[in-house]
């Protein structure tokens, strides 16, 4: 979903976890701008389930919105401050 939103491109290929785990060599990752750990996270085949913050927020006025809904300003943040080095994790 956020490849589509952000390259208009579904994905081909899907990183192999064996990959996910190890540690790359510090020049790929400075050269890639990753971490092995940001690959690791997004190995994880998770499942979010926001039901108990929707029934604490209830009758608040505040609502959690679908993860869709938050694609655009995200994308539109990276794209404004992917230059930024400050932003990069060292």
């Amino acid at each position: 979903m956020l490849s589509e939103a952000y390259l208009d491109k579904t994905p081909k290929k899907a990183l192999l976890s064996h990959f996910a785990g190890r540690s790359l060599n510090p020049m790929l990752e400075r050269y890639l701008r990753v971490s092995s750990e940001a690959l690791a996270y997004h190995a994880i085949h998770a499942t979010y389930d926001s039901s108990q913050a929707v029934r604490d927020l209830s009758g608040s006025g505040i609502t959690c919105p679908d993860f869709k809904e938050t694609l655009a300003p995200m994308i539109s943040y990276y794209t404004k401050h992917r230059q930024d080095q400050q932003k990069y994790v060292t």
